[in-house]
């Protein structure tokens, strides 16, 4: 028989780290409050909290706690709020949605915000006319994506590169990167036409498309004469 798999102990999450985590969702969090648990005071210091956190000793101090209820509380407080997100949808509510324009140019690099309707896709051409004098481009097409939730906010950052979409050279780039061929650090120092040059070294120039099959024309048949 195979053997059975047997999850590896975790270490303990560290005071700290449970409360960066919480104070990226503080609406959500404050909607645990009130229900009788002892971390009501604990909630409340969190809202306005911010980092660098205070030392365990400041926060000790400032809540009236003992060393072992202070390490105790961030915890029952922590899994009580992963386990209200698993059960309840409401808790957190991200109703306000902004999008972050990065924009390079050979000229200047830009950013804006705004809010759309819909988000674009990678590939999407995008055309800013607001920018084409700064930036020195006004054509760019989506590059990447990101979904940053925080708090009641949800930051959609859009970064865009001038020029057309080219879906065969961000294939080859995927996979230069997944065979260790390019690093995102040779990115950075190669730029767009620098990749596009070591790409080609890398897997040479695009194969010519195959020829298209053409059959043979049938050979004529000869015309039997009629008997009579």
């Amino acid at each position: 028989m195979g053997k059975r798999y047997q999850e590896r102990p975790k270490d303990p999450l560290r005071v700290r780290d449970m409360l960066s985590d919480l104070t990226s969702a503080r609406p959500g969090l404050a909607r645990l409050r009130g229900q009788g648990k002892e971390y009501d005071a604990l909630i409340d210091e969190l809202q306005t909290m911010s980092w660098p956190f205070p030392a365990s000793k400041v926060l000790q101090e400032k809540l009236g706690l003992t060393a072992g209820k202070l390490r105790k509380l961030p915890d029952t407080l922590y899994w009580d709020f992963l386990t209200a997100i698993e059960e309840n949808p409401d808790v957190l509510q991200f109703t306000q949605v902004v999008h972050l324009f990065c924009a390079p140019g050979f000229r200047d690099y830009r950013t804006f915000q705004c809010r759309l309707a819909v988000t674009p896709r990678v590939g999407d051409t995008i055309y800013l006319p607001f920018l084409a004098g700064v930036t020195g481009s006004g054509r760019y097409y989506v590059d990447s994506i990101e979904h940053e939730y925080e708090e009641e906010k949800v930051c959609i950052t859009v970064h865009l590169k001038s020029g057309i979409y080219n879906q065969h050279l961000a294939y080859l780039q995927d996979q230069a990167l997944f065979e260790g061929k390019l690093t995102y650090g040779m990115m950075m120092e190669l730029r767009d036409y620098g990749i596009k040059d070591y790409l080609r070294t890398q897997y040479g120039p695009p194969l010519p498309a195959p020829p298209v099959f053409t059959p043979a024309p049938a050979p004529a048949s000869k015309r039997r004469g009629r008997k009579f």
